[in-house]
């Protein structure tokens, strides 16, 4: 049963005669759990395996059946609790910050780059100011429909506000006056209530009455914290405009007066009191002192120094804090004079969003007009240009002379676009560089109805031997596109965070940084935007730590597939992911079908499965601090049942990534039309719930061999499989899972295919031993080359039979059983 066994087959647990070299087994099930020795996963796993006992893990644990029980069993007895969770109490944020200093510097080293005629060196110096500068305006970017004011994308920020849609009124948040403000009645919910649906009679927010009763909307938020906003029908909470104020109440500061909007209820009097706001959007920001949690208010635009977490404070001695404005303004330059114009508009942007400075954002349009020109579009290059000049007019008395000089170059330039237009040169309109892509191909004949992402030609079998795999429906020929998949979760290895996108994978040339970390980058603010909206949230702060832990890429994808989903993607599958489906096809639901795949969880040792569950409730640990949870459990000794969810379904992800994950692989050509000296080079890791229903071939039907000439190949972090060789109705479609005869023994196949992935590998080059190529003499070099056509995707030819006896060709392109579990 390979990458697509489907978890109802019945498969024995793994005899000790079976497995031939259990320690290569138990090595190779440790690589995929942690990959780097010096992480301190391992010394801690060693430390609480020692605490709890052997005994206790064989005995107890071992019983246990369910992923919930194997979670719930590290939080339910008190030694064994202990031992887990009290090495775990120093789970902090570590994550590279942002530095302006060190920005400066890298900037100043790349304006004598650019100096220098260096534009290259100039690029990369200024893409590592970019990447360290910290942001101009922390929150602009990170206020999303999913992320309510105040949340930002920070763990130092607790997400307490909603956005509420309702008329333009005044709105009160009940206060008891044996709570801290903020409260209501139950200690943690701040209940806020229009003031036109308030009974008289009853306090604000009491829902005492079905008039009030119906008025409130609950937010869960800690003690100390309210904010009463005053809302228009066409302005966003907060504004102030049209007459509403925004309003903040509190305990302490009470008014002997009736408050507006409270009615004359003695209550309510007691309650309130009113502060008057600049009109603009208010975040209410928790912000973590030694001292404890204390309540502060930041307007958007306008965000106080000592109010923001040191790891996000924009140092404004520093390039008056515009550090990330000024990099980007000088990356736009260096990309102009490589004639990069479509990066070098993007970052001129850029640059005007950040706050480039007034007096010089001049220079930005200028640049504008300049690639416009370069990519023949001269009504936009003569706007740029004109908007330049206007601006070089508005701030004479800062430039001095250079405003001189910049009106006569700007006038020259602009009369060259009028005799540009005379002669009718820009009628063709150049096409803006875009970066390297190879397109998806579509499939042959069609996607199937089911399988949405491979051909009609195929389908699924399954038997009780190899599982479900993949079969020819109908004939295949050689280069037929049979699958194009994208990633359900896809995680780049962390050697590749400064070279490639750390959301599609393509290659870098002028990375946009997160808004607060500095470790990782993306090709554009598309990916950034679409990374910090789901997943990065929670990851960003917390991934040094995670890198260090020694963890492997497994465990990364692990983790990504729950925060790129949310907490409630999960609680809405609940039922399902407790039932599952006998069916050969795979569910629609792209998840339901991830989650569905084998794991070989009944042929696991205790101690493996223990050590698993560690790094689950490591990663659940991390994903706690880092506020995925609506309702996090307050008793950090034990779990509620969404946490409990979430743990074990970060166990599952740990098991069945073992035995159905890809390595993402990008073919790196060094010349134009050279394939044979093209690179091949391992990036990262994803999982494919279609793809990964392909068995495994040592004479696989797809391979993975050089560009165009490719079997499986990959874009970005989507798979593209092409089939290798003729198929018909009925054969098996396999893959490779890396030992092909025509490179390795049989030995040496059965040997790592057994300790991968816990099969023996039945097919007919294992059946019938094919040799491989150093077994091959000069008399066999004809039929060698036959198979290496194979292999490498180019069409069989026709060639005499002048193989030995052991080169049986016959069963070449027959149905075969693939593989067979170990039993």
């Amino acid at each position: 049963m390979g990458r697509g066994g489907w978890i109802g087959v019945k498969a024995s647990r793994m005899r000790n005669e079976d497995d031939s070299d259990p320690y290569y087994t138990s090595l190779c099930s440790a690589k995929t759990l942690q990959s780097n020795q010096k992480g301190f996963f391992q010394d801690y796993a060693d430390q609480v395996t020692e605490a709890v006992g052997s005994k206790w893990i064989e005995r107890m644990f071992g019983k246990l059946s369910t992923d919930s029980d194997r979670i719930a069993a590290c939080y339910a007895d008190g030694k064994v609790r202990m031992a887990v969770l009290e090495p775990l109490k120093h789970t902090q944020e570590m994550y590279r910050r942002k530095s302006a200093p060190v920005a400066f510097q890298k900037r100043m080293e790349a304006d004598r780059a650019l100096s220098s005629n260096n534009p290259q060196k100039a690029l990369m110096l200024y893409s590592q100011s970019c990447m360290r500068a910290p942001g101009t305006d922390l929150y602009r970017d990170q206020l999303s429909s999913n992320n309510p004011p105040g949340t930002g994308e920070s763990s130092n920020t607790s997400k307490i506000c909603t956005m509420i849609s309702c008329p333009p009124t005044i709105l009160l948040v009940q206060l008891s006056s044996n709570n801290p403000p903020g409260t209501g009645e139950s200690g943690n919910t701040s209940k806020i209530c229009t003031r036109d649906q308030l009974s008289s009679n009853n306090p604000p927010g009491t829902g005492e009455s079905s008039n009030t009763s119906k008025s409130c909307t609950v937010i869960s938020c800690p003690p100390t914290i309210l904010l009463v906003q005053g809302l228009s029908s066409n302005n966003p909470p907060g504004t102030g405009e049209s007459g509403n104020t925004s309003k903040i109440c509190t305990h302490e500061q009470l008014s002997s007066n009736n408050p507006p909007g409270t009615g004359e209820s003695g209550n309510t009097s007691k309650i309130c009191t009113v502060i008057s706001c600049p009109p603009t959007i208010l975040l209410l920001k928790l912000v973590l002192y030694s001292s404890g949690t204390v309540p502060v208010v930041l307007r958007q635009h306008q965000l106080a120094d000592n109010l923001i977490p040191m790891g996000l404070r924009v140092d404004k001695t520093v390039d008056q804090g515009l550090s990330l404005a000024l990099a980007l303004g000088g990356r736009s330059e260096a990309l102009l004079v490589l004639e990069d114009y479509l990066q070098s508009l993007a970052d001129t942007n850029l640059a005007v969003k950040e706050g480039f400075p007034q007096h010089l954002r001049y220079q930005l349009y200028w640049r504008m007009g300049r690639c416009y020109r370069g990519l023949n579009q001269v009504a936009k290059a003569r706007v740029s240009l004109q908007l330049s000049a206007r601006l070089v007019r508005e701030h004479l008395a800062q430039l001095g002379n250079e405003a001189v000089i910049s009106l006569m170059r700007l006038q020259e330039e602009l009369a060259d676009l009028v005799l540009l237009e005379e002669e009718g040169s820009s009628n063709e309109l150049l096409q803006m560089k875009q970066p390297d892509e190879t397109p998806l191909p579509p499939v042959v004949a069609g996607c199937h109805p089911e399988l949405g992402c491979a051909s009609r030609l195929l389908g699924v079998s399954r038997t009780e031997q190899a599982g479900r795999y993949v079969v020819a429906r109908e004939p295949v020929a050689t280069g037929d596109t049979l699958a194009v998949e994208p990633a359900y979760a896809a995680c780049l290895l962390p050697d590749k965070f400064g070279s490639h996108c750390h959301h599609c994978f393509a290659r870098l040339n002028a990375p946009v940084a997160c808004p607060e970390c500095s470790g990782l980058a993306f090709c554009s603010v598309r990916c950034r935007d679409e990374a910090c909206r789901s997943y990065h949230r929670y990851e960003c702060h917390y991934m040094d730590l995670l890198i260090g832990s020694g963890m492997s890429i497994l465990c990364h994808v692990a983790l990504r597939m729950v925060t790129q989903a949310g907490e409630q993607f999960f609680l809405d599958r609940r039922q399902d992911l407790t039932s599952h489906s006998k069916e050969i096809l795979p569910p629609s639901d792209k998840y339901l079908a991830v989650h569905n795949l084998v794991t070989h969880a009944n042929k696991r040792k205790p101690k493996e499965f223990f050590q698993r569950t560690l790094m689950a409730v490591f990663l659940l640990k991390c994903l706690q601090k880092a506020g995925y949870f609506s309702a996090p459990s307050i008793d950090q000794t034990c779990l509620s049942e969404e946490e409990l969810l979430i743990g074990s379904l970060l166990l599952r992800h740990l098991q069945l990534l073992q035995f159905n994950a890809h390595e993402v692989y990008e073919t790196r050509i060094e010349a134009p039309r050279q394939l044979r000296t093209s690179k091949t080079e391992y990036i990262g890791v994803a999982i494919y719930p279609t793809v990964a229903l392909f068995n495994h071939d040592c004479y696989p039907a797809v391979t993975r061999q050089g560009l165009q000439r490719k079997a499986i190949y990959f874009v970005g972090h989507s798979i593209v499989v092409r089939a290798t060789r003729p198929l018909g109705s009925g054969d098996i479609v396999a893959e490779n899972y890396g030992p092909v005869f025509t490179k390795r023994s049989l030995e040496s196949r059965q040997r790592a295919l057994t300790s991968r992935y816990w099969f023996r590998c039945i097919c007919q080059a294992c059946k019938e031993n094919w040799p491989a190529l150093d077994m091959v003499d000069n008399n066999d070099f004809r039929l060698w080359s036959y198979f290496t056509s194979a292999i490498e995707g180019f069409p069989l030819i026709f060639l005499q039979n002048t193989a030995r006896a052991t080169f049986s060709t016959s069963g070449f392109g027959s149905r075969a059983t693939s593989s067979t579990p170990l039993d």
